[in-house]
């Protein structure tokens, strides 16, 4: 199941128990590759109906989500305590709805915390940094 959601300017992307998946809002009226056609139905079973996706590859079970528009990447706290970072601009070369098993992988990933990362904020006043909080601690991660 889906246990957070963020939206940006062009992608919504949703945070899961195996990972991060994204949608681009152009493709949001297209259909999956094969859909419909005698030869096979190329997306999974009950994804038929659904806008194409992308998915990463296998994590831990994502917690929090966060973008950061203008650097293009999203942030996710995870339940392993590693903060991944993903590049919202991975899908434009890949840009086939017939191949949606193409996972995509982080960018950047480290070890936060021994816990689960619970939440992230991020903010581009003075210097950009990422917040992030484990049960009552808050760390800040000066980005630049």
């Amino acid at each position: 199941f889906l246990r957070n959601i963020v939206s940006t300017e062009s992608q919504l992307w949703a945070a899961s128990e195996c990972g991060v998946r994204f949608w681009n809002f152009k493709d949001l009226y297209a259909s999956w590759c094969g859909v419909g056609e005698e030869e096979g139905v190329v997306a999974r079973n009950g994804d038929e109906e659904s806008a194409p996706f992308r998915e990463s590859v296998w994590t831990s079970p994502t917690l929090c989500l966060v973008a950061d528009e203008g650097n293009r990447l999203v942030w996710s706290g995870h339940k392993d305590g590693k903060i991944r970072c993903w590049k919202m601009d991975d899908d434009d070369d890949n840009n086939d709805n017939c191949d949606w098993s193409n996972r995509f992988t982080e960018s950047l990933s480290w070890h936060a915390h021994r816990g689960p990362v619970l939440s992230l904020t991020f903010t581009s006043y003075g210097h950009p940094s990422l917040f992030t909080t484990l049960l009552i601690t808050i760390v800040r991660l000066r980005l630049a």
